[in-house]
């Protein structure tokens, strides 16, 4: 197939996978902020406890820390698919089967990664960066009186993220990273009031548009410590950022009749400053063990609302691969096949009634690479989310990811200027 023909065929497959993101899964805390925040980097190295801040390899996309993109090979490009699939069993606040489970699968990210010459790659993707979705009943006081009225709360929706990442390999050593992102995307929520006859008396409609730039700053350095054993550093930074925020509400009565429409359009939503930090050791290009810490600083925003509010979390990753390397037909090395472990635990940014929520769980993924540039990883995340209260919902969730990689030549022959 010619060069151009290859180019355009990756460019249709990912635009393609645009329209593929949705969220199916019943989430009760996604009504807080701007939705779940996602937690995972749906990657190769999802297997390892998402432990990847300090991995580089030639023959995958680390979207994780974009410092490790001068690992690419220079002759190839890859593009990268990446599936997820999730169910989660809540348990507590009364709930009982079969009303307590819920499942589904979505498009998790889609990017391709080059080198652009000898010093500086480059990798373009689109990746959920949060979700909403959540159905529930409640009890809601009229105004000046002692009457009660149903309450039926539905939301949908979350921020996308369409972004660029870039690496430079600044001496042998060492290579820094920045990766430039757009976030976009709706928070639509809506209120039906109904009487003691289910009848439908009002229906209010809030509709959030949020958007931004979104900055990350990243590093790695490599150094080989002896014949056997290499080490790489990885540190990720990102910086505090406002996303700007319109907001519409409507008012419907029961004829579906609009009554009142308001527009705000001076909001915003604020995310934290994050930090991570990783390190891997390498044994015979072969075994690896890393580790990662992030720290995610929300305690600066001061943000709020009834029975709950944000503040600083953080996660501790650990995870270790065993990669099998072989030739292919060009003489290079790839990884035939690779199998992966991890454990991870941390508090979530959620507070909820005082009671912080945990995040903990463990990992394991296996992947295989075939001469022909194809490769399938798959991998399993097993965990809970909880707290120590009896009266707030806990998750249980099981995660399969499924990533996808496509690696051929870009260039018969190299064209750096």
């Amino acid at each position: 197939m010619p060069h151009s023909s290859k180019i355009v065929l990756v460019i249709v497959s990912m635009l393609s996978c645009i329209t593929c993101y949705s969220q199916n899964n019943t989430s009760p805390y996604s009504v807080l902020g701007i939705g779940d925040i996602e937690g995972s980097y749906n990657n190769k190295y999802s297997g390892m406890g998402n432990a990847s801040i300090a991995m580089r390899e030639p023959g995958t996309i680390n979207n994780s820390n974009a410092a490790s993109l001068t690992a690419l090979d220079d002759k190839f490009f890859i593009m990268e698919l990446s599936l997820r699939w999730k169910g989660i069993i809540y348990q507590g606040a009364g709930l009982k089967a079969p009303y307590n489970t819920t499942a589904d699968i979505a498009v998790k990210r889609t990017n391709i990664g080059f080198r652009i010459n000898k010093k500086w790659a480059s990798s373009v993707g689109l990746q959920p960066f949060s979700s909403a979705n959540y159905s529930y009943k409640a009890k809601k006081n009229v105004e000046g009186t002692d009457e009660y009225l149903s309450a039926y709360y539905e939301g949908t929706g979350g921020v996308n993220q369409f972004y660029w990442a870039n690496g430079v390999q600044v001496n042998k050593h060492t290579s820094l990273g920045v990766t430039t992102s757009f976030l976009f995307g709706s928070l639509n929520q809506s209120e039906t009031l109904v009487d003691n006859t289910d009848a439908e008396v009002l229906t209010t409609k809030k509709n959030v548009y949020l958007r931004n730039y979104y900055l990350n700053f990243s590093m790695q350095d490599q150094r080989q410590l002896n014949k056997k054993w290499k080490m790489v550093t990885g540190a990720t930074y990102s910086p505090k950022t406002s996303l700007l925020a319109e907001t519409i509400n409507q008012l419907y009565n029961s004829s579906a009749e609009l009554l009142k429409e308001d527009e705000l359009t001076n909001s915003r939503f604020s995310l934290p400053s994050v930090f991570n930090a990783g390190l891997a050791f390498t044994k015979n290009n072969q075994y690896t063990f890393t580790v990662n810490g992030q720290f995610q600083n929300w305690d600066e925003l001061k943000h709020k609302g009834v029975n709950y509010k944000l503040v600083n979390s953080n996660r501790l990753s650990i995870g270790f691969q065993n990669s099998n390397k072989q030739k292919n037909y060009f003489g290079e090395t790839f990884e035939h096949h690779m199998f992966q472990l991890g454990l991870y635990a941390g508090k979530t940014y959620l507070q909820v009634y005082g009671q912080n929520l945990f995040d903990y769980g463990f990992s394991a993924g296996f992947g295989k690479t075939l001469q022909s540039g194809l490769g399938i990883y798959t991998s399993i995340e097993a965990g809970q989310r909880k707290s120590n209260s009896l009266n707030l919902l806990n998750e249980s969730y099981l995660n399969l990811n499924f990533t996808f990689s496509y690696r051929s030549i870009w260039f018969a022959k190299k064209k750096y200027f």
